[in-house]
């Protein structure tokens, strides 16, 4: 009779326990949820030092045309101007080809920077362009750069203003800001290519499933997160032209409380057998 009893109320049990553990999952998520604003909110700051970036290129391109006249005089003015802005690594004036009309760091000027694509780019364009820079003319470490373009003194050649800072503890501070310092932190393009990752490295096949996720569902981009493998990943443009910060973290450990919910979402079934 015992056996009989089980039987008929076992698809009451397991429509119980679905919903239990349905129930429990919609919890999680929304936990996860609210710990992608806070991380939306870390990435905000790097998206207002890629735009302080953009306003300083304009600002040198004002006086470009002034100060290039003479490049060691040049050199030293733009040595001086990078005192004020410290988290710069490097101001520079530089003209169509790519090549350092003057710089605040040492031995650049007369060099053809890496980053002509950039100044290709800002030719063309009315604003400041940004764009991610793996190997800069001088100083060997990854940079997040922008250009504007302006004219020579006589108005007839164009010039351009580069201002770069190093992305590596920019990307750093993203992961540090809020109480959750697990898993990483990747600059990438518009599509959602990584172009460089901090932290827990993602492998070859979750760069292809984030590229995938990004390509089809750009609607969560600065608004929802998602999972992604073990981790939970927001997403946010730091620059018009669609550059992306992706930040990824793993979920913090079930608490007691997640354990007993749970405990109770596996046990209340059985209590209808």
């Amino acid at each position: 009779m015992a056996l009989v009893l089980a039987l008929v109320f076992l698809p009451t049990g397991l429509l119980a326990l679905q919903a239990g553990l349905t129930a429990f999952a919609a919890k999680r998520e929304a936990l996860q949820q609210t710990a992608g604003v806070k991380e939306l909110a870390a990435v905000a700051a790097f998206r207002e030092d890629a735009a302080r970036l953009r306003e300083v290129a304009r600002m040198l391109a004002t006086q470009s045309p002034q100060i290039s006249a003479n490049p060691a005089i040049c050199d030293s003015t733009l040595k001086n101007m990078s005192k004020e802005f410290s988290e710069f690594a490097a101001l520079t004036i530089l003209n169509a080809d790519g090549r350092i009309v003057c710089s605040n760091m040492e031995g650049a000027r007369g060099k053809t920077t890496h980053a002509k694509p950039l100044i290709d780019r800002a030719q063309y364009s009315g604003d400041a362009v940004t764009d991610y820079v793996s190997d800069p003319t001088v100083g060997g470490e990854p940079v997040l750069g922008a250009v504007q373009r302006s004219l020579d003194s006589q108005g007839r050649q164009p010039l351009f203003s580069g201002v770069t800072r190093t992305v590596t503890p920019m990307l750093e501070s993203v992961i540090n800001v809020t109480e959750n310092v697990t898993g990483f932190a990747a600059i990438t393009t518009a599509n959602g290519q990584i172009s460089l990752n901090v932290g827990e490295p993602l492998n070859a096949s979750r760069q292809r499933d984030l590229e995938t996720f990004l390509s089809s569902k750009a609607d969560v981009i600065d608004r929802d997160a998602f999972p992604l493998g073990p981790y939970w990943v927001v997403a946010s443009r730091v620059s018009p032209e669609g550059l992306m910060v992706i930040r990824g973290w793993r979920p913090a450990p079930l608490t007691s409380g997640d354990v007993l919910a749970v405990s109770l979402a596996l046990s209340a079934p059985l209590a209808l057998w």
